[in-house]
């Protein structure tokens, strides 16, 4: 039986945050060459109540110092808005708390803090996203946040603190809340300029008059926005002297983002070799480009100049340049702990792993499947990698038969890397048929070595009831049930 009052995917994401619930990583046993070894991080605080109750204190403060701003019942909604998300994200599972690599990076935050003390006084937080896009940011209330996506491409301690300060830069300048001011009021004055008032008397192309007044207007706040980020590198490289890192960091922490969008794993994905299978050769139609509309040609255009004109942060290799002028002292040298280098870099590739994961559980499939092939080229016995590929076709061949694919999956773009625009491709170019039956053969392949795998398992036992076997489903499941009488799928197989 095939579950369909229960999208099979949401269903997994469910079970797997309550069962991490208490699970702990220690740094140093993470090791990829036990191609087993991968244990997903903690996703719920044990102090949960106190962090909501801190989020909310802080708004309630915010809300105060705007008493007397001219817009202030245009703001108070999005400070709500702010928080309240923050809220939800900390009660589903957004963000990394309790583990080791969490107390390491407090104990970062609360070094700066320690030797910046006018910072206290913001009372902030730092929160370790799941999210997998290489950034930080200051929300404006106090939080400061730094992605797992970013993290997994930093060395070390110092290149962490130099972004945490940067970040606290804008707390301190209170960036994101002067640029909501500055947006509503920019807004309200053009509703009120004249300007706005001639496009409402317009009896055709209204639309696009207004849209290049929108243009306009996001092109001045980037602006402001450039501004707000030389800023916080001057100010946050002041606080970042102030601490026990090595200044030298900041300009390789910059060069490193100036590279940031480069993969770390391999350029490509050989799908024609990954997915060719003795009982199943690959085909080499399933991964010929479809001929497009003009329509879906003409969208798919990258507007180079806008894209650029558009970017928040100024050139980095400027960036380090001001940097040299302003702070000649970079030079000089500072060694940082050998042991919290070596500690911190034990962990990246636990992040590697870690966005597959959050990918998966936020239903992001085509990324979830995406980033398991391109770290499967360096781990090709990985047991978790073949997994999560095999689930996460599952749970793509499930949406494309209740026909919600365009909720997990894009459209091939010219704005993705070749390789993931390759594998969209790829999925999108298949059948239902054809798509169960290459998941069905491709876990084959390895049965015999990973059948007693749990997540192995699992989707041996899903593959197969997409293919209705019935004889070897009930045979997977009596082996889970018997291998893992408590396992966290014990629900879901029994819907089988």
């Amino acid at each position: 039986m095939i579950i369909k009052e229960i999208p099979v995917k949401m269903f997994f994401t469910g079970v797997l945050r309550n069962s991490f619930v208490g699970v702990f990583f220690l740094l140093g046993t993470f090791s990829i060459a036990q191609e087993r070894d991968y244990t997903p991080m903690n996703y719920q605080s044990t102090e949960e109540n106190l962090i909501i109750e801190h989020l909310q204190k802080n708004l309630a403060q915010s809300l105060t110092r705007l008493a007397n701003h001219s817009h202030r019942e245009e703001i108070i909604p999005i400070y709500e808005q702010r928080t309240n998300t923050l809220i939800e994200k900390v009660k589903n599972n957004h963000f990394i708390f309790d583990v080791p690599i969490y107390d390491q990076l407090q104990a970062i935050f609360k070094q700066i803090l320690t030797s910046n003390p006018e910072l206290k006084e913001k009372k902030p937080f730092l929160f370790i996203s799941r999210n997998i896009w290489p950034n930080a940011y200051c929300l404006g209330e106090g939080s400061i946040v730094i992605n797992i996506g970013l993290l997994r491409h930093l060395e070390n301690e110092s290149q962490i603190a130099f972004v945490l300060c940067h970040e606290l830069a804008h707390l301190e300048e209170d960036h994101a809340n002067l640029s909501i001011h500055e947006h509503i009021e920019d807004w309200n004055q053009l509703l009120e300029s004249d300007q706005f008032k001639r496009l409402k008397k317009q009896k055709y192309n209204r639309s696009e008059s207004f849209q290049r007044l929108v243009k306009n207007l996001n092109f001045d706040h980037k602006r402001h926005s450039r501004t707000h980020e030389a800023a916080a590198d001057a100010l946050g490289m002041s606080f970042f002297l102030n601490t026990k890192y090595d200044p030298k960091a900041a300009i390789s922490c910059l060069e490193i983002l100036d590279h940031i969008d480069e993969e770390k794993q391999p350029a490509s994905i050989a799908l024609e070799v990954v997915f060719n299978t003795p009982n199943y050769p690959f085909k080499k139609k399933w991964t010929k480009p479809k001929k497009q509309g003009l329509r879906a040609m003409k969208r798919d255009q990258p507007e180079e100049a806008v894209l650029d004109s558009l970017k928040t942060h100024p050139d980095c290799q400027r960036r380090i340049e001001l940097l040299y002028e302003k702070f000649p002292t970079i030079q000089q040298v500072k060694q940082e702990d050998e042991k919290s280098i070596s500690n911190y870099r034990s962990d990246a590739p636990q992040f590697d792993f870690e966005i597959i994961q959050a990918c998966y559980d936020f239903d992001q499939l085509g990324l979830s499947l995406y980033y398991s092939l391109k770290l499967l080229e360096q781990y090709p016995d990985h047991v978790y990698l073949r997994a999560m590929i095999g689930k996460s076709l599952y749970s793509i061949y499930q949406a494309s038969k209740e026909h919600r694919l365009d909720e997990y999956l894009p459209l091939p773009s010219s704005h993705q890397t070749v390789a993931y625009r390759k594998l969209l491709r790829f999925i999108h170019n298949l059948r239902l048929d054809e798509l169960k039956k290459i998941n069905y053969h491709f876990l084959e392949t390895r049965k015999e070595q990973f059948a007693k795998e749990e997540e192995y398992l699992l989707a041996l036992i899903l593959s197969n009831s997409a293919m209705e076997n019935q004889a070897a489903t009930k045979r997977y499941i009596e082996a889970y049930q018997t291998q893992f009488p408590t396992g966290k799928y014990t629900l879901l197989i029994s819907l089988l």
